[in-house]
């Protein structure tokens, strides 16, 4: 993504954050049960919890980087 502010126009910038921004929305987990994804606090092995919490925090940091710039209060820094 660092290529993108070379881009000249600011729709053309747009569209890889606004997919990127799908992947982190959707439901997902390292581990599972069966066919349902554990949640951060589920596993009973503190590694997994951890793994988990620290992608869970990624996760928001990336999202809300993402929304800023999409709306525009990053995009000149």
């Amino acid at each position: 993504m660092a290529s993108l502010s070379l881009l000249p126009d600011g729709a053309e910038r747009g569209v890889v954050p606004r997919r990127r921004l799908e992947f982190p929305e959707r439901p997902e987990s390292f581990f599972d049960e069966g066919e349902r994804p554990l949640r951060t606090e589920e596993p009973s092995e503190p590694y997994h919890r951890g793994m988990l919490r620290i992608a869970r925090a990624t996760n928001r940091a990336e999202r809300r980087w993402l929304r800023e710039m999409l709306d525009g209060s990053e995009q000149d820094r």
